[in-house]
């Protein structure tokens, strides 16, 4: 298959905010016309899925090594709704994929997890983690950080007799910018 990573895009602080994978099955890929031509030249036939995937809009991407090189392996995506793509890269290609996630500024290495067969301390695995990019002060909402979780006893004091919500525009900001607190959560 064909692999393409983009950077496109630039977000508030000036850095690339979308990462976008574009992945050409291997169905597509094999004969002669496929090593004569660059994959962006060649016309995809609509029977032929392919993958394209915005990185920034996902949750985390997961590297599983399988070879010593730390250029083979599997890739997984794994989207805000739970839903994961798979690829698989068994002869190389790896290692610079994994480069240009290091390299990206939404992205933070959360967890390696280590195993004892690897040989010279590489990783059998390595998490990243999709991170927005944090504003500044300036940037933020005038307030941003002026709430706390609404608790159960917050919450019951927006109740009137009957109730009802007395001040509704604050409970929504409380609500906004600073959460519900878990055991609130089904009363609210």
């Amino acid at each position: 298959g064909n692999l393409t990573v983009r950077c496109r895009g630039q977000s508030i602080l000036g850095v690339g905010s979308s990462l976008i994978l574009h992945w050409i099955p291997n169905v597509h890929m094999s004969g002669a016309a496929a090593s004569q031509s660059p994959p962006s030249s060649r016309t995809i036939p609509a029977s032929v899925s392919t993958l394209t995937v915005d990185l920034s809009q996902m949750r985390s991407v997961r590297v599983f090594y399988t070879d010593n090189e730390l250029t083979c392996g599997d890739l997984v995506i794994s989207s805000r709704q739970r839903q994961f793509h798979v690829l698989h890269f068994h002869a190389g290609g790896l290692k610079g994929l994994v480069r240009a996630l290091e390299d990206w500024p939404m992205s933070c290495e959360v967890h390696s997890k280590f195993n004892a067969q690897q040989p010279n301390g590489s990783p059998s695995s390595v998490l990243y983690s999709v991170c927005q990019p944090r504003l500044s002060f300036d940037e933020s909402h005038p307030e941003e950080g002026k709430y706390c979780a609404l608790t159960v006893d917050a919450w019951h004091g927006f109740m009137d007799s009957d109730g009802r919500v007395t001040d509704e525009e604050l409970a929504r900001k409380i609500v906004f910018f600073g959460g519900i607190a878990p055991e609130a959560r089904p009363l609210v």
